[in-house]
């Protein structure tokens, strides 16, 4: 049995153009476990945010890390935050720890785009507002399903449009 657990969330959902967080803590139960580093791992398996308790965050490949960065890192800590979230970000995202002496442990989270869930890929990809969205809303609105969807959706952001039923 390991002294080193890493938690991560399994699936995480995010909304277009907004914060995604994704959680990543470890657990040490043997006190002579210390932390190394701790990486975080894009779908193409490139490093994209490196943690060392001593010299501190690295973003390699980000050209600034205003937009993918750890939340509060420490050495039980490495929550990921992705700012702007689009479907380029989705996939399965790898958070890794190097621990003294017992080595390497991760987990992984699968990133997926909020709108599809809905049912239909509409909510991902037609602006929510403006002339694409009264022109899909009018052809689809003899779905019920649908628009019982959209109303959540509308509750959910709360930031766009009413539309006539």
């Amino acid at each position: 049995h390991s002294a080193v657990t890493v938690h991560t969330s399994a699936s995480i959902s995010g909304y277009q153009e907004q914060t995604v967080t994704l959680p990543c803590h470890l657990s040490i139960s043997d006190p002579n476990v210390k932390v190394v580093s701790i990486t975080w791992k894009d779908p193409n398996h490139s490093n994209i945010a490196v943690y060392h308790p001593e010299h501190g965050v690295s973003y390699p490949g980000e050209e600034n890390s205003s937009r993918i960065y750890f939340q509060n890192p420490s050495v039980e800590d490495a929550t990921l935050v992705i700012r702007n979230f689009s479907r380029n970000d989705t996939g399965t995202y790898e958070c890794s720890w190097t621990t003294y002496p017992d080595g390497s442990f991760s987990s992984k989270t699968v990133l997926k785009l909020a709108g599809e869930y809905f049912g239909h890929p509409c909510c991902a990809e037609v602006p929510i507002q403006g002339a694409p969205f009264q022109e899909f809303l009018s052809s689809h609105s003899r779905n019920p399903a649908l628009w019982q969807r959209l109303w959540l959706v509308q509750f959910k952001f709360n930031r766009w449009m009413t539309f006539s039923e």
